[in-house]
C-alpha cells in the first residue's frame, strides 16, 4: 500500500477480522454449549463485568501506546518495564476486590456460584499485564507482530474454552478459555522482549494526569457498551436478559472493526505523522462497514440471528436492526473520541453524555430490551450531535480570527 496509514489499520484490521472471528466463534459456539438462554446470558454478564473492571487497564495500553511512540528506541524497554510493574499491579488488585465482592455479586446477578468470580478475577490479572505488551507493539507501530500474536490468543481461546465447556465446566470453564488464550501469549512476549532490565524515570501520577482524556475515553467506551448487559442481567429477568446477550454478541461482529480504525488512527495522529486524509479513511471505513450490517439486518434479522445462534435465540431478530444502527453510532463514536482525544479537542460534556444516558437506564421503570437500546442510540447521538456542533463553532470562530487578521492586515 501507498499509505503507510492504510498499511498499519490493514494489519490491525487483519487481526481483529482472524481474531475477532475466533471469538465469534467461540460465543456462538458457548452459546450452544451452555445448554440455554439463562445459562448464555450469565455467561456474558460475567464478560461485561470484565469489560467494566477493565476500565481500569485500557488506559494502561493507552498510555504505553504515546509513551513508545513518542520515545527513541532505545527508551522503549525501560518504558515497557515500567507499564508492566504498574499493570500487573492493577490486575492484581482489580482481582483481588472483584473476588472480595462475589457473594454480594453473585446474588445480583443470579448467579449459583461464586467461582466464575474468581475465573474473571484471573482473567483481569492477565489481561491488564497483556495490555501493555499490545500497547508497546503498537506504540512501535509493529502491527504485523501484533496481528500474529492476537490471533495465536484468540485460537487457544477458542481451543482451550469450547474443550472445557465440552467436558461440562459451564460459565467456569467458558472464562478460563480466555485466561489459556492470554496467558500462553504472555508467556511468549515477557521470554521474546527484553525489558527486564532497563528503567524508566516517568512518574505514573503526571502520566495519568496527562492522558485523562484518553482514560475518560476509554472508560466511557466501555462502560457504555458492556453497562447495559450488566444492568439488563440485574434488572431483567433471566429470559429476556438472555435475549439481550444475544444481541450484545452481535458487538463481536463489528467492534473489531472500529477498534482497528481508531487505535491505529489515533497512534498516528498522537505522533503528529504527516498522513493526508487519515480522518476521511477512517470514517468512510467505519460507516461502510456499520451501514452494510445495518441493511443486512433489515433485510434478514431471523437469519442472521439463526445463523449465529440458533433458533433458541430467534425472539432477538425483532431487535436487531435497532441495535446493528445504536452499533454504528457507538462506532462512529469510537472513532471521534479517539480521534479527539489525540488532538486534545474533546469536549467533557460531549464525553459524559453517553455515561448520562447510562445512568438514566438505571434507573428507568419497568426495563425492557427496547428501552435498553433506545438509551444507548440516544447516548451516542447526543455525543455525535455535540461534536459536530463543537467542530462548527470552532470552525467559524477560526474563520472570523483569519478574517479579522487579513482585514488588519490589508488596513
Amino acid at each position: 500500500m501507498k499509505s503507510k496509514f492504510l498499511t498499519d489499520v490493514a494489519w490491525f484490521t487483519f487481526a481483529q477480522a482472524i481474531a475477532g472471528g475466533l471469538m465469534l466463534l467461540y460465543v456462538v459456539t458457548a452459546a450452544r454449549l451452555l445448554g440455554d438462554i439463562e445459562t448464555y446470558g450469565l455467561f456474558q454478564s460475567f464478560m461485561s463485568i470484565y469489560g467494566v473492571v477493565f476500565v481500569l487497564g485500557f488506559p494502561l495500553n493507552v498510555v504505553t501506546i504515546q509513551r513508545v511512540s513518542k520515545s527513541d528506541l532505545s527508551q522503549s524497554p525501560a518504558i515497557l518495564n515500567s507499564c508492566l510493574k504498574m499493570g500487573g499491579g492493577l490486575g492484581i488488585a482489580a482481582g483481588s476486590i472483584l473476588a472480595f465482592f462475589a457473594p454480594v455479586l453473585a446474588t445480583g446477578l443470579n448467579s449459583p456460584s461464586i467461582l466464575p468470580f474468581f475465573a474473571v478475577a484471573a482473567l483481569l490479572a492477565v489481561a491488564f499485564t497483556l495490555t501493555v505488551f499490545y500497547g508497546y507493539l503498537q506504540g512501535r507501530n509493529k502491527y504485523k507482530v501484533f496481528a500474529v500474536v492476537k490471533i495465536v490468543e484468540a485460537t487457544f481461546s477458542c481451543l482451550a474454552g469450547c474443550i472445557l465447556m465440552f467436558l461440562g465446566y459451564g460459565v467456569i470453564g467458558a472464562i478460563l478459555g480466555y485466561v489459556i488464550g492470554m496467558t500462553i501469549v504472555l508467556l511468549y512476549l515477557v521470554t521474546s522482549i527484553d525489558f527486564k532490565y532497563a528503567q524508566s524515570s516517568f512518574k505514573w501520577t503526571e502520566e495519568f494526569v496527562k492522558m485523562r482524556m484518553p482514560i475518560a475515553v476509554s472508560a466511557v467506551l466501555l462502560i457504555c457498551v458492556a453497562g447495559p448487559m450488566i444492568i439488563s442481567r440485574w434488572r431483567m429477568d433471566e429470559w429476556n436478559s438472555g435475549i439481550f446477550a444475544a444481541l450484545f454478541t452481535f458487538r463481536n461482529v463489528l467492534q473489531p472493526f472500529a477498534l482497528a480504525v481508531a487505535l491505529p488512527l489515533y497512534s498516528w495522529t498522537l505522533g503528529k505523522r504527516p498522513e493526508k486524509k487519515n480522518v476521511q479513511k477512517a470514517f468512510a471505513v467505519v460507516t461502510t462497514i456499520g451501514i452494510s450490517f445495518l441493511i443486512l439486518t433489515l433485510l434478514a434479522p431471523q437469519l442472521c440471528v439463526r445463523l449465529l445462534l440458533g433458533t433458541n435465540f430467534a425472539e432477538a431478530s425483532s431487535y436487531l436492526p435497532a441495535y446493528a444502527f445504536a452499533l454504528l453510532l457507538y462506532m462512529l463514536s469510537m472513532v471521534t473520541m479517539f480521534y479527539n482525544a489525540a488532538k486534545q479537542s474533546l469536549h467533557p460534556i460531549a464525553l459524559a453524555s453517553p455515561l448520562i444516558a447510562m445512568i438514566g437506564l438505571t434507573m428507568y421503570p419497568d426495563l425492557t430490551i427496547s428501552v435498553v437500546i433506545s438509551f444507548q442510540i440516544i447516548g451516542w447521538s447526543i455525543f455525535l450531535g455535540l461534536m459536530v456542533l463543537s467542530c462548527l463553532i470552532v470552525q467559524y470562530t477560526t474563520a472570523e480570527t483569519r478574517d479579522e487578521s487579513e482585514y488588519r492586515a490589508s488596513g
